[in-house]
């Protein structure tokens, strides 16, 4: 089963089926201003600009010195000798576990492509030393459920999500853009990889240590589903301009927005602490990826760092990240427009939940409805059955 590319939003998305548990609140929106106050705009027709590529120094990195091909490991950069293996970019585990191997993802031309032929060109020794142990971490936590899910570190979440969303990304840019003219290319062009270089550059912390001084550039949500066995208990999206994905895997859900200096931690963060472990719904959980999409299209700022390295591997990369702020006097995140943010959610719930009529999620000029919170700005948070418990 596919599902449809959001307009504008160049996303890939799959999931296994659609969920049916809503909740009808017709009400102004939740949120915190305070953390988000001004990034560019996101069109009134769901389209936006490309998120500026970071700045980071990659002369002399593993990026720089590799050649994209598939003689090269897609992670630390080596040339095969012998060695070659491939690497799923949705790990074995993760399909057995919902069946994927013949489910179908959404590539960014519109094609799709079986989840079992989604590999990537990976050495022996990255493949069965450094993402094994990456994979088995993330396994174990996320069978065991939220609870375990919860104690990752941010960093293995990240890693963990970053290789999905890069290894995609390595997977098309070996893929036609037209299958029936190879003349146009592929479907990624290698000069559009080289600029998720720093990506690239974090990803290598899952082969050798990285420390950030100055705070994770990055932030991660993790948050607690209700679920029905083989209903809805899958989910993947992500925005290729806007560097951010999201799963879900029964009652585990994860938001990753892989280069926002830490920008929704500290804002929708905020949310995921006064929901405190509880369940949310489905849809509640595409609402909160909807407002963290729509506030990454309102993120101004070209995110810089700079890297020391170390000629010892058992000494930390070290990453600095330069002010968010820097010397500009503009806003870090642009203001808020409900107007703009409801072509998003409509965007994500026409997409997931078609029953939802569009017509009822806007009501000019500010309000937008929500599952999140009700009238009073007190959660709405429900038990299995859809019922409203205390908060």
């Amino acid at each position: 089963m596919t599902s449809d590319r959001l307009i504008g939003l160049s996303g890939r998305s799959t999931s296994v089926s659609l969920d049916t548990c809503l909740i009808r609140k017709y009400t102004a929106d939740r949120f915190y201003p305070e953390s988000a106050q001004n990034i560019p705009k996101f069109g009134r027709q769901a389209s936006c600009s490309v998120m500026g590529e970071s700045h980071v120094d990659i002369s002399g990195t593993v990026f720089d010195r590799m050649r994209l091909s598939d003689d090269t490991c897609f992670l630390c950069g080596a040339h095969f000798d012998g060695d070659k293996t491939r690497e799923h970019v949705f790990p074995g585990w993760l399909q057995h576990r919902h069946n994927l191997w013949d489910q179908e993802l959404t590539l960014l031309n519109g094609t799709t492509i079986r989840y079992s032929q989604l590999t990537i060109p990976c050495c022996k020794v990255c493949n069965t030393e450094h993402l094994s142990g990456l994979e088995n971490r993330v396994r174990n936590a996320i069978e065991n459920g939220y609870k375990e899910a919860v104690k990752l570190p941010p960093i293995v979440v990240y890693q963990w999500l970053g290789k999905i969303f890069y290894g995609i990304l390595r997977k098309e840019l070996k893929l036609l853009l037209n299958r029936r003219d190879g003349n146009d290319g592929t479907i990624v062009p290698a000069e559009l990889l080289e600029g998720f270089s720093s990506l690239h550059l974090f990803l290598q912390s899952i082969r050798q240590p990285f420390v950030f001084p100055d705070g994770e550039p990055f932030s991660v949500l993790v948050v607690n589903l209700h679920h029905h066995d083989g209903e809805g208990d899958y989910f993947f999206r992500d925005s290729l301009q806007l560097m951010i994905c999201s799963l879900r895997s029964k009652d585990v859900g994860f938001i990753v927005t892989l280069q926002d200096c830490g920008v929704i931690a500290n804002s929708y963060g905020r949310y995921v602490s006064d929901v405190a472990g509880r369940k949310l719904i489905p849809i509640q959980f595409d609402e909160l990826y909807a407002k963290c999409l729509y506030q990454m299209a309102l993120f101004t700022r070209t995110p810089k760092f700079m890297t020391a390295a170390n000629d010892d591997p058992n000494i930390p990369t070290s990453v600095h990240m330069l002010p968010i702020g820097g010397l500009s006097s503009k806003p870090v995140v642009e203001e808020w427009v409900q107007a703009d943010y409801f072509q998003v959610l409509s965007a994500i719930m026409e997409q997931s939940y078609p029953e939802v009529d569009r017509e009822h999620l806007f009501s000019p000029p500010s309000h937008v409805m929500t599952w999140m919170s009700d009238e009073q700005q007190k959660l709405i948070l429900v038990d299995a059955d859809g019922k409203r418990i205390p908060t």
